[in-house]
């Protein structure tokens, strides 16, 4: 099995699940700082997560 095919990270986030806050954080005007600070939108991922999908991408 080729590991590029496969859009999970190691706990089992799906990439899909992270661009989708990624991109909401866009249409809110909000930083995602600022978006875990309110607690409104708490993602089930760490923020770690978001920084290893962007630097992958």
């Amino acid at each position: 099995m080729d590991n590029s095919i496969i859009a999970y990270y190691k706990k089992g986030t799906p990439a899909a699940q992270i661009f989708q806050y990624l991109f909401l954080l866009i249409f809110s005007n909000r930083s995602m700082y600022r978006d875990l600070l309110s607690g409104r939108n708490t993602p089930t991922f760490a923020k770690d997560t978001v920084y290893r999908f962007m630097k992958s991408t």
